[in-house]
């Protein structure tokens, strides 16, 4: 599996997609994106690591849309609560 694979960045990636609390979503996006940036650091002099730079990029666009995602149902949500309060 892809965490076992690639570890520390791996696992928190994945937590932040399996994250259901969307008030805790944003931090876990975040914690996600710092760990993925640190590993293209550490791997920035190196000429290996080929297929884990391509899973790195795509698991930055990846979170790009989760955030994205997480944003819309936020204001949707938001939207639903101010048009109950004039529903009384």
């Amino acid at each position: 599996m892809f965490t076992s694979k690639y570890g520390g960045w791996a696992e928190v990636y994945a937590a932040a997609f399996l994250e259901l609390d969307m008030q805790k979503l944003p931090e876990r996006i975040v914690i996600a994106n710092k760990a993925i940036q640190e590993r293209l650091r550490e791997l920035e002099m190196s000429t290996d690591h080929h297929r884990e730079r391509l899973d790195l990029a795509n698991a930055i666009k990846k979170l790009r849309l989760l955030e994205r995602n997480a944003c819309r149902e936020e204001r949707s949500a938001d939207s639903e609560r101010h048009s109950s309060f004039g529903a009384d």
